[in-house]
């Protein structure tokens, strides 16, 4: 098996950088750290790039997906500035997955002796408002 970094088209139109490891024998690719690559030429000439976790780091164990090879358009060698840039981000990345475990988090049900407390539909509209227009970023 053959491991590199690869920049990946899925066939929905999505761009994932990710270490891309092909299996020949099966039809299956494995995306190790997965970001989706936004691209933009902006009007001044410079371009925008930017990345973000594919998957909902927060929530999975392993950051990575199995996917079929029948699922991607296409796959090229990205430049060595965007695997920088791709190196960087998922270092920021790690940086804030252990802050997070080190604070209170949100998928910490904590003790089950503990009262149940239950949200209020207003406490749920407030808080889902709070996360469109709160996001971090991660750079």
């Amino acid at each position: 098996m053959l491991e590199q970094i690869k920049l990946v088209r899925l066939q929905s139109g999505e761009d994932i950088i990710a270490v891309y490891i092909e299996d020949p024998e099966s039809e299956m690719v494995q995306l190790i750290n997965p970001m989706t690559v936004f691209f933009k030429k902006l009007a001044s000439g410079n371009s925008l790039l930017m990345v973000s976790p594919w998957l909902p780091v927060e929530i999975v164990e392993n950051d990575s997906a199995t996917i079929y090879t029948s699922d991607i358009l296409t796959v090229v060698d990205p430049k060595q500035n965007v695997i920088d840039y791709y190196y960087k981000t998922l270092l920021e990345l790690q940086k804030y997955k252990e802050e997070e475990q080190s604070s209170e988090s949100i998928l910490d049900w904590g003790d089950e002796d503990e009262e149940e407390e239950s949200l209020s539909e207003e406490e749920i509209k407030e808080a889902l408002e709070e996360l469109k227009t709160n996001k971090k970023l991660l750079h």
